[in-house]
């Protein structure tokens, strides 16, 4: 008997832990983990992964358009008729030229340079430059060459009186023109007054070029026409 009850009890005692582990799993299954029944869901051993921080996107500022350049004048083959929009006066230039416009008409004060915003610049053949600007003015013509030649004293060290001065024609006005060596160039400038406008003609050309560069001052001047 004593042996019977032994056995029966350790049979039960087997079934109990049968049915503890049975309900265990039940209850953990139907919890969704042991967080889901309020236990610690960590995993002895795991650190749990931090979210890594947001960086705050930084706005890209607009890229700003580069300036846009002066368009540089190309040479053209055939001779040509240049229309002034600045001064108003046509000259018929040579092939192998190259124009550009004036940016603004001078307005009689501002410094001028052969290829400055002021003037209507022409490239020639053989390293000649044939430049022209011109403002309003109430002087004469004597008194206009006169401040025409003390401005170029004053903003490029040219001679206070020029090599030569002779009368040279522009389109049936009178004109004054000065030759004279300025800065290692040979340098002609043509002061035209008409109706209270003053014209100047220019071209530099480069040393030992005096004979070709006046006669081919002479011919574009000759055929200007100003007003157009």
């Amino acid at each position: 008997m004593i042996r019977c009850t032994s056995r029966r009890r350790t049979g039960r005692s087997r079934l109990r832990g049968l049915v503890s582990a049975v309900f265990a799993a039940v209850l953990l299954a139907a919890c969704g983990g042991l967080a889901a029944c309020g236990g610690s869901s960590a995993t002895p051993g795991l650190v749990e992964a931090t979210p890594a921080p947001t960086t705050a996107a930084v706005a890209t500022p607009a890229p700003t358009a580069a300036p846009t350049a002066e368009p540089t004048a190309k040479p053209t083959p055939e001779p040509y008729e240049f229309a002034s929009t600045a001064y108003d006066y046509r000259a018929t230039l040579p092939g192998g030229s190259a124009a550009k416009q004036a940016l603004r008409a001078w307005d009689g004060q501002a410094r001028i340079d052969s290829t400055g915003p002021y003037t209507d610049t022409v490239s020639l053949p053989g390293s000649i430059l044939f430049f022209v600007y011109g403002a309003p003015t109430d002087l004469a013509l004597d008194d206009y060459a006169a401040r025409t030649q003390e401005q170029m004293v004053a903003w490029h060290e040219c001679p206070v009186t020029p090599e030569s001065a002779t009368d040279l024609t522009l389109d049936g006005s009178a004109g004054r023109l000065h030759r004279m060596t300025c800065l290692g160039a040979y340098v002609q400038k043509l002061m035209v007054v008409r109706d209270g406008q003053g014209l100047v003609v220019n071209m530099i050309a480069p040393p030992g070029t005096a004979d070709e560069a006046s006669k081919l001052f002479e011919e574009l001047v000759a055929e200007m026409t100003w007003p157009a």
